[in-house]
């Protein structure tokens, strides 16, 4: 067994999973959904207020422009406001039903590929195999196929062996490797 690079090892917390889930649910949904979402919800809170100024005459109009700019806000603050509140939440109740299944796990980066070690595994997968690993504020993200990923909590690491991990998979993976931390 080669000698590793960068060695991570860590046991998942309460707030490491639902930074996880948050970052998922941020990956899930692409820029461009995102912000056509947000402009539909402006577009809905302008179209309310304008027909509530020039076009309500009853109590009902003003009802249903209410709604529309309500519905608006919804919208335009779905993906910063509701949506973590949503996921962390969700996350949280996971995790209390989960915590008794988690065990504590190494993940050892080597020129020839990753390492994997815990109460139930202990496997070596080459790089080649790896579909996509993507970098997070708060996790490297290793995509090994469909439902099959590692996330590696980073707050485990020193500043320089993020940067090493970092340089070592966008060199073994080009196009596959992918930061998102900023």
């Amino acid at each position: 067994m080669e000698a590793p690079v960068v060695s991570f090892s860590f046991l998942t917390t309460e707030e490491d999973y639902c930074c996880y889930r948050l970052d998922c649910a941020k990956l899930s949904c692409g820029k461009r959904d995102r912000t056509a979402l947000t402009l539909i919800g402006i577009a809905m809170i302008l179209g309310g207020t304008a027909g509530a100024a020039l076009f309500s005459h009853h109590f009902l109009n003003y009802i249903a422009w209410g709604l529309c700019i309500v519905t608006g806000f919804f919208a335009a603050g779905y993906f910063s406001l509701f949506e973590p509140l949503l996921v962390a939440r969700r996350a949280q109740k996971e995790y209390a039903k989960i915590r008794s299944k988690l065990s504590a796990q190494t993940v050892e980066l080597c020129e020839t590929g990753v390492h994997i070690r815990n109460d139930r595994c202990d496997g070596f997968y080459p790089y080649e195999i790896l579909h996509r690993c993507i970098r997070t504020e708060h996790f490297f993200l290793l995509f090994f196929g469909v439902g099959d990923s590692v996330a590696v909590a980073l707050r485990t690491a020193k500043p320089e062996e993020l940067e090493q991990a970092s340089a070592l998979l966008q060199r073994q993976l080009k196009g596959k490797y992918v930061d998102r931390s900023v």
